[in-house]
């Protein structure tokens, strides 16, 4: 869901979207060494992630799937 987060990436950090995408260069480039930076980014995508594993979960439960898996690299 890179598409859903680059408008507001982009306008946090000008000059990071490239053809639509997130250049992650030159985004670490901004955030790079900046702790109130990097919790601007994490604002942004976080609730775009957790948005994302919600919408998997219910599309799974509707599906009756009898187990979904996330996998969160993070933890």
């Amino acid at each position: 869901r890179e598409g859903d987060a680059v408008a507001a990436i982009e306008a946090a950090f000008p000059g990071v979207a490239k053809d639509g995408r997130i250049d992650r260069k030159l985004l670490s480039e901004q955030i790079a060494g900046s702790p109130e930076r990097l919790l601007r980014l994490e604002r942004i995508v976080h609730p775009l992630v957790v948005a994302a594993e919600l919408d998997f979960l219910r599309a799974a439960e509707k599906d009756g799937a009898p187990l979904a898996v996330l996998e969160i690299p993070l933890l």
